[in-house]
Parts: C-alpha cells; sequence; structure tokens
C-alpha cells in the first residue's frame, strides 16, 4: 500500500483520537521504528496499516469494520487535496465515480507505477436516473472502507447516496457489488 494512504490514516487517528493514541499504535504494532514517518511514495506492507486499524480497534472499543468505514470517509476530503489535478473538473459523486477506474488505473500507475491499488469498476451508469452498479476487489477485502468513500463523497458533494451491497468478498463472493443511487 502506497504512504499517502497511511499518511491520511496517520491524521485520521490523530483528528478523531489525539496524537497520543497515534503514538500508541506506533509502540504496538510490528512497524520498524525506521519505517515512522511514513512517506507518500513509498510502498509498505498492507500488515501495517492493518494491524493499525486491529490495535485502534482495540483500544478504543470499536469494531474494525466502524474504523475501516470512518476511515473511507475520512479518506475523501484527504485523497481530493491531495490529488487536485484528477478531479478538478469534477463536481459530483457520479463524476467520481464514472472516472473511479480510470483514476486508479491510469493515473495513480503514471504516478506510482508499483502500486496495486483495488480493482474499482463503475458499470451499468444510468445517468438520467442517477444510478448503477460499483464493483470492487482487492486481495485487501476492505469493503467497509468502499462504504465510507462512497458516504464521503456524497457528503464532500452534498448530495445524498443510497447503496446496497449485493455480493461481498468477505461471505466468499469474488468481487463487492454495489447497487449506487444518488438523489440530488
Amino acid at each position: 500500500m502506497k504512504g499517502h494512504i497511511f499518511q491520511l490514516f496517520e491524521i485520521f487517528v490523530k483528528e478523531k483520537h489525539g496524537e497520543m493514541v497515534l503514538d500508541e499504535l506506533y509502540n504496538e504494532t510490528s512497524i520498524p521504528e525506521n519505517v515512522i514517518p511514513f512517506l507518500k511514495p513509498l510502498t509498505y506492507p498492507d500488515e501495517y496499516l492493518l494491524g493499525m486499524i486491529s490495535a485502534l480497534s482495540s483500544k478504543t472499543g470499536l469494531s474494525v469494520d466502524q474504523i475501516v468505514y470512518d476511515y473511507g470517509k475520512h479518506l475523501v476530503p484527504g485523497l481530493l487535496e491531495m490529488y487536485p489535478q484528477l478531479i478538478k473538473s469534477i463536481h459530483s459523486t457520479s463524476g467520481i465515480l464514472k472516472r473511479v477506474e480510470h483514476i486508479h488505473v491510469t493515473e495513480i500507475m503514471k504516478l506510482y507505477p508499483d502500486a496495486t491499488p483495488p480493482d474499482i469498476k463503475l458499470k451499468e451508469w444510468d445517468e438520467s436516473k442517477q444510478e448503477g452498479v460499483l464493483t470492487y476487489c482487492s486481495p485487501r477485502h476492505l469493503c467497509r472502507l468502499v462504504d465510507g468513500v462512497l458516504d464521503g463523497l456524497a457528503d464532500r458533494y452534498k448530495e445524498k447516496i443510497t447503496y446496497h451491497q449485493t455480493h461481498c468478498m468477505n461471505k466468499g463472493d469474488k468481487e463487492c457489488v454495489y447497487k449506487i443511487s444518488i438523489i440530488k
């Protein structure tokens, strides 16, 4: 996982739980001291982030799913601020969703050729109804992150979004499938 994902998680923990909790997470996980601080262009093992999420769950009493969801929601403003050139002409949740595959596959890979982003695709989009199907596939199985990102995008663009997950990797499906509707 790329360093910017870790940096945004650090910001999330500081803002929601305080800097002392972040320091405790570093101490309670197996992240080598020479790795911290995380640097944006570097790649780190997924286990570092997953370990920090697990430790935060133990520390706060929040479920791992809740933390992953909250982090997904928190990711949206951070990623949009970090990469404004990728979204400068987009002004809606559907605009982001329609370009998410291009952003992940083309643009992120240009910046970080060694990145392993999730496979996210918007399919069957009906522009007039503002609804469609979103698929997510990743060996990380962070479906709740997608939930948080969807709600974070709707918050960002002051829209209402509804979604229903019909298939889930965490339940043995090959990918997560979401039916999405955006109400303006």
